[in-house]
């Protein structure tokens, strides 16, 4: 932890030898959830669990650690003053002094692999893909109750989707589609054709971009108008882009070793 003059604060570490030699086999992604005003947590979410620590924001004094043996779909995050965390069945809220389950929701079908999983600032999305019809639901992120549950003609492509800061729109992808979803109702607002191709997506407030990797020539990341959906226009990406972000009004594109970054994106 640094402070707000870049200068170091503290730093906890984490025993992850526990895994071994299947460490790579097992890692999925590390997280960072910040408990403003009064914790941090930080862990790594594993193929068959959750590794967590909570530590107090000043000084670093650990407030609970432990092990869960839950398959998260889902990057562990921060909802309120609890850590949101979703398991194969649901999702649910965890008291993050000493890890006691606060809430707990059902999904309306099995998460997994082969679902779909979207984070708004207010909302969590998730659709199953097993078992027809296909369904998207929306999830209140405070209270964990269902808004809605719509029918999805086809399958999502799993593990994908993105949210518009801001609006609330979630945008997902079925039948070679991106489509953009009201976060009111769930009805669709609009639908892109991209093909069968797992492109990657992030949402800005003002704007939805989409990396298409092409066998000939470079690169493409168009920009989508997020409330119709509709192409505004596309620049090339830089050599081996493999992702692509947002933070603080840049576009990041990021290959193996090196970070692109735009302030406006791309026209």
């Amino acid at each position: 932890v640094y402070d707000e003059d870049g200068g170091f604060a503290w730093s906890k570490v984490m025993e992850r030898e526990v895994r071994g030699v299947s460490f790579d086999s097992s890692f999925r992604a590390g997280f960072i959830a910040d408990l403003t005003p009064h914790l941090v947590c930080g862990g790594t979410s594993w193929e068959s669990g959750v590794q967590v620590l909570c530590a107090k924001r000043e000084g670093g004094e650990e407030a609970w650690s432990a092990r869960l043996p839950t398959w998260s779909g889902l990057t562990p995050s921060a909802s309120g003053k609890s850590l949101l965390i979703s398991d194969l069945l649901g999702v649910k809220q965890i008291y993050p002094y000493n890890g006691a389950e606060r809430l707990h929701a059902k999904f309306k079908g099995s998460g997994g692999r082969s679902a779909t999983y979207a984070l708004g600032e207010d909302a969590l999305y998730f659709g199953a893909n097993r078992g027809i019809p296909f369904r998207l639901s929306a999830y209140d992120r405070e209270t964990l109750e269902e808004r809605w549950t719509v029918q999805i003609d086809d399958a999502l492509e799993p593990d994908y989707g993105a949210v518009v800061p801001g609006s609330g729109v979630a945008v997902v992808k079925s039948g070679g589609r991106l489509i953009g979803v009201s976060p009111k109702d769930g009805s669709p607002l609009w639908s892109a054709r991209i093909g069968d191709v797992r492109a990657p997506l992030v949402a800005s407030p003002d704007a939805v971009f989409v990396l298409i990797r092409r066998e000939e020539g470079p690169n493409r990341v168009f920009e989508l108008d997020p409330k119709t959906g509709k192409p505004r226009g596309w620049t090339k990406a830089p050599d081996g882009t493999l992702r692509i972000g947002w933070r603080e009004g840049h576009l990041l594109a990021g290959s193996v070793r090196t970070v692109w970054s735009t302030p406006s994106g791309p026209r």
